[in-house]
């Protein structure tokens, strides 16, 4: 699926000719300023308007800092409400790193999207094994393995045991294993004989390229 980039006009008095800031240049002061949860929410906003042009599976990244908005859930759910024939392309995202502090917000935010058929993914994943059950029941749908453990792989055998056993685990509790931070094709070969069912990355990119 696609992954939703948001990007921001440049300020006024920057150069003719500058480039889009990236999320990594403002978030930080959306941070400071507690505009996270708008940030996310004009995301879902522009996806889904992106989606009645053209649909396609589309992915947006959520900030755990949304998931304890109070209201956040309610304004997804009015969004979601308001264009039922497009949430079957929509997955949200959510990494890994804080997940353990904010489970019971992210069951709340799993529950509204099986009502309206999203599906629900987890980012940068491999450093919390133990929380696989608790994903299970919360009906996640994939996980994207960290690229600490993707680097490299086709060389170590350790990193391979570790990853193999990661997917087997989730395949076991139907949850959906890709990859993060490919970067060439000799790894992307060897995440697939681990079962590893899509990667992300530069080798993405060059594939494509050619």
């Amino acid at each position: 699926h696609r992954e939703a980039m948001l990007r921001m006009e440049p300020p006024p008095d920057a150069p003719a000719g500058s480039p889009l800031l990236s999320a990594g240049q403002f978030m930080p002061a959306a941070m400071r300023l507690g505009r996270v949860t708008d940030c996310d929410l004009m995301a879902i906003g522009l996806v889904l308007a992106h989606l009645q042009r053209q649909p396609e599976p589309v992915a947006v990244n959520l900030s755990p800092r949304s998931l304890v908005d109070p209201h956040f859930l309610p304004r997804l759910e009015q969004a979601l409400q308001a264009q039922p024939g497009l949430c079957r392309w929509l997955s949200f995202e959510l990494s890994e790193r804080g997940l353990e502090e904010r489970v019971d917000a992210l069951a709340a935010l799993a529950q509204v999207l099986a009502r309206h058929g999203c599906r629900l993914g987890i980012e940068h994943f491999g450093r919390r094994l133990a929380i696989l059950p608790s994903l299970y029941e919360l009906r996640v749908h994939y996980l994207k393995v960290d690229g600490a453990f993707v680097a490299g792989i086709e060389q170590h055998p350790g990193h391979q045991r570790l990853l193999r056993a990661m997917v087997d685990v989730a395949r076991g509790l139907d949850i959906v294993v890709y990859a993060e931070q490919v970067g060439s094709a000799a790894q992307w070969e060897m995440l697939a004989t681990l079962g590893v069912k899509g990667v992300t990355g530069p080798a993405v990119t060059q594939r494509l390229g050619t």
